[in-house]
């Protein structure tokens, strides 16, 4: 009766982390049996709210840091958008600065229909569809150019294509790329915020053709090659 009357108060208290020993008497060890049972599924539900809580604050943090590339470079370009209202820019250049919000605000709906359904990080799916290349160089490089535009540091942006790219897209019929142009928008904006805060004058963005990563599909003439995103920065490095 104490070996069961202990265990009960551990498990009023919450502790429970232990476990019960089997006691002597066929009633008294059934009972203890029964609590043995009773801890062990109160342990687990209280780890498993644990994992829920973890997995939900991951979620969070995941939330705010993309949410910050898209707002830096909707905010600078609106404070550039009302200097050149104010001043004598053509035309031309405010389209250009309501052209860079309007593309914006549409990633930011993307991310919110893609991430509304997500209770994990690792339930995020890569949805990928074929892309032209010449249209992925452009997206890549207009992100790039307004984001290091944005952040207002004096931070100036290299962007370098590669030569088999170049002939890629400008081939009329290639095979296009396979890729989600939202999580690669949202990884170049992540290592360009890094870039950008460590850098000491330049961010460089290269783009260049990598083997695909399947290698069942990537031994085929037609198979889709992989785009690979080169980020570096002149900073001091860590």
């Amino acid at each position: 009766m104490a070996e069961l009357g202990g265990a009960a108060e551990r498990i009023a208290a919450r502790d429970l982390d232990f476990q019960i020993d089997p006691v002597r008497g066929r009633e008294l060890s059934g009972l203890a049996a029964a609590m043995e049972r009773m801890r062990a599924a109160l342990l687990e539900s209280q780890r498993e709210l644990w994992r829920t809580a973890e997995d939900r604050r991951r979620l969070n943090a995941a939330f705010a840091h993309d949410l910050r590339t898209p707002v830096t470079v909707l905010k600078g370009t609106v404070e550039l958008a009302r200097a050149r209202a104010h001043g004598e820019e053509s035309p031309a250049g405010v389209e250009g600065s309501l052209a860079v919000i309007s593309e914006q605000v549409e990633r930011l709906e993307r991310y919110a229909a893609a991430m509304a359904r997500v209770t994990k990080f690792e339930d995020r799916a890569c949805v990928r569809a074929p892309v032209k290349p010449a249209e992925a160089v452009d997206a890549i490089e207009r992100q790039a150019t307004a984001y290091v535009a944005a952040r207002g540091t004096g931070c100036g942006l290299r962007f370098a294509v590669s030569d088999r790219l170049r002939a890629r897209a400008r081939a009329d019929g290639g095979v296009p790329l396979e890729l989600d142009m939202q999580v690669v928008e949202e990884v170049l904006g992540n290592v360009l915020s890094n870039a950008c805060g460590h850098a000491s004058a330049l961010v460089t963005v290269e783009l260049d053709l990598a083997p695909g990563g399947d290698a069942a599909t990537s031994a085929a003439p037609d198979a889709s090659p992989a785009l690979a995103v080169t980020v570096t920065d002149d900073g001091p490095g860590f």
